[in-house]
């Protein structure tokens, strides 16, 4: 379905991986395209003399959502960045996250913002210009969920930190009840 053409010395399968993700294609339901048109969904890449994306034609059909998705403005703008070698470097950081070696930042606005230190840290989301031509994007992201982290680095949900579930308590209690109930209706003494 996808096939990419990366420049010389640029790793294919990476480069692949890179732009899966970057391009939205992971937003194409593959298994109904494969359904429809009775084929195989692959991609793949390769090196050459010049950078390219290739699509079958059959995906940019109306009768396929790939157009109608909301991944196909991201394919195509995207695509086109990555196409004519436009490097995209902003970064993104949670707000309250320290950005160290960074004297000034500049807000969206054109305001400029002073440190007193040599770290940076966005108070505010929004894209922030900082010194040497770098932009960092602020989000209002969780830490571990902006960095990437897995589950098992993730603190425990609000309540879970008590150890005591009450719903297998209450369970067994309603069983110990109906046990009750039970053998005072055989003995007779419950009508």
């Amino acid at each position: 379905a996808f096939f990419v053409t990366c420049a010389e010395g640029d790793d294919p399968a990476a480069t692949l991986t890179s732009l899966h993700t970057r391009l939205g294609l992971g937003e194409i339901d593959a298994n109904a395209v494969a359904t429809k048109t009775r084929r195989v969904i692959s991609a793949g890449a390769d090196t050459g003399a010049r950078r390219g994306i290739a699509v079958w034609s059959e995906l940019l059909a109306h009768e396929y959502n790939f157009v109608d998705s909301r991944a196909f403005p991201l394919f195509v703008s995207l695509g086109l960045r990555w196409l004519a070698g436009v490097r995209d470097d902003v970064g993104s950081a949670p707000i309250g996250s320290v950005i160290e070696d960074v004297q000034t930042a500049t807000t969206e606005s054109g305001r400029t913002i002073r440190t007193l230190g040599d770290a940076f840290t966005p108070v505010a989301a929004g894209r922030y210009g900082l010194e040497g031509g770098r932009r960092v994007d602020a989000t209002l992201l969780d830490p571990l969920v902006t960095g990437g982290a897995d589950a098992s680095t993730s603190p425990e949900p609000y309540g879970a930190a008590i150890g005591f579930d009450i719903v297998p308590w209450l369970l067994l209690l309603a069983a110990v009840l109906l046990c009750i109930e039970w053998i005072l209706f055989q003995r007779g003494r419950i009508p």
